[in-house]
């Protein structure tokens, strides 16, 4: 194994596990990584975001939810310039 740097294929979590399978990073590498990370606990945000499917509200600017309208489909191809040739 290489002795190059990994941080690569250590931090991006979403291939965390698959490079931990093949024996690309070890353990220790995602440990190290992790002790290093700075703590930002103290500089967070608490945004009050609304949660519509919990009976939360919107939150957003409207202060609601908007009903969804439905889709028609158009069976009518005469007005449709992208199929039209010439």
């Amino acid at each position: 194994m290489s002795t190059a740097p990994k941080t690569h294929l250590v931090s991006d979590v979403r291939i965390r596990e698959r490079n931990l399978k093949r024996g690309l990073i070890q353990p220790s590498d995602v440990e190290q990584h992790l002790n290093a990370l700075p703590d930002v606990a103290a500089q967070a945000e608490t945004l009050p975001l609304g949660q519509p499917a919990l009976g939360g509200g919107g939150g957003g600017s409207s202060g609601g939810v908007r009903e969804a309208q439905p889709v028609v489909p158009d069976d009518d191809d005469d007005d449709d310039d992208d199929d039209d040739e010439g």
